[in-house]
C-alpha cells in the first residue's frame, strides 16, 4: 500500500468543512492548538499573528516559535496536525475562515500527503483583496445556506481559492 501520495493542483476538490466571517471587537486569540484540516484565512482588516509552536525540542539553541505576520490581503494556510497560536495584534480586526480538506479521496488521516505546488503560509492578495474578500464571503453565504449542490458549490469557490494561491506559490518558486 502506497502511504505516500502527491496531490496535483488539478487534483484539488475540496470538502468545505467550515466557514465564518466576522468582525472583532477585542484582542482575540486561538490556541495553542492543532486543526484535524486545513484552515484558510483571509485577513481583512487589521494585523495579526501566526506562531508555529514546537513544544517537542528539547535543545535549548533551537528555535521554539516561528511567527509569521499577517496584514489585510494576506491568506494564511494553516496545515492539519500543526500545533500553532493565531492572534490579532489590535483590538480591531476582520478575518474570514475556510475550514476544508484539498480532497476528499484521500484517507487524511492515515496517509502521508504532499500537495504540488507546496502551500505558503503567507500569500498576499494586496492587488486583489477585494476578489478575494468576494471569494470568502461567498464561501461564507452558501455555509449559512441552504440550496441545491451546496456542498459543491462551496467546494468549487475553496478551489478558485486554492488555485489564486497556488499560482502565487509557483510564482515565488
Amino acid at each position: 500500500m502506497d502511504y505516500n501520495k502527491i496531490i496535483q493542483i488539478k487534483d484539488i476538490l475540496p470538502q468545505v468543512n467550515m466557514v465564518n466571517y466576522f468582525t472583532l471587537r477585542e484582542v482575540s486569540f486561538w490556541g495553542p492548538r492543532v486543526i484535524t484540516d486545513f484552515e484558510m484565512i483571509l485577513i481583512r482588516e487589521g494585523t495579526f499573528l501566526y506562531e508555529i509552536l514546537n513544544p517537542a525540542s528539547l535543545v535549548l539553541s533551537e528555535k521554539k516559535t516561528e511567527m509569521i505576520k499577517l496584514f489585510p490581503a494576506d491568506v494564511l494556510i494553516i496545515p492539519p496536525g500543526e500545533n500553532h497560536r493565531f492572534s490579532a495584534v489590535q483590538e480591531k480586526g476582520a478575518i474570514s475562515c475556510i475550514h476544508c480538506l484539498p480532497s476528499t479521496s484521500i484517507p487524511w488521516d492515515t496517509m502521508m500527503v504532499c500537495l504540488h505546488p507546496q502551500p505558503r503560509y503567507r500569500t498576499s492578495f494586496e492587488d486583489d483583496q477585494k476578489e478575494m474578500d468576494d471569494l470568502f464571503r461567498k464561501c461564507n453565504d452558501l455555509f449559512k445556506g441552504y440550496s441545491n449542490y451546496r456542498n459543491e458549490l462551496m467546494g468549487t469557490v475553496c478551489r478558485e481559492i486554492w488555485l489564486r494561491c497556488a499560482s502565487k506559490w509557483e510564482i515565488r518558486n
